[in-house]
């Protein structure tokens, strides 16, 4: 399955693997559906190395979970002993 963003500079294909990161994937793709990353700034970019978006404070530091959106603090604290897998889009 693949995402495809559009931004000012062209547009960016993100392959997503729903097999290895099944959560990290849904709450990607649910915070898309939302328009949640619409006017994210790129708050990390190395030329030639990586890119980093999603958080709606500019920083780096911001950003919600879907779950925490949806169903509050409780999700959170059981999500946190859980170990995602980041992404590095060159």
């Amino acid at each position: 399955m693949s995402v495809l963003i559009e931004t000012s500079k062209g547009d960016i294909t993100i392959d997503l693997h729903t097999d290895l990161c099944p959560i990290a994937c849904k709450n990607f793709l649910k915070l898309c559906k939302v328009k949640y990353y619409n006017y994210c700034l790129f708050h990390n970019v190395q030329p030639g190395a990586l890119i980093q978006t999603g958080d709606p404070t500019g920083t780096g530091k911001g950003g919600e979970s879907v779950y925490r959106m949806l169903h509050g603090e409780q999700v959170c604290s059981m999500m946190r002993s859980v170990t995602f897998v980041s992404a590095v889009f060159c």
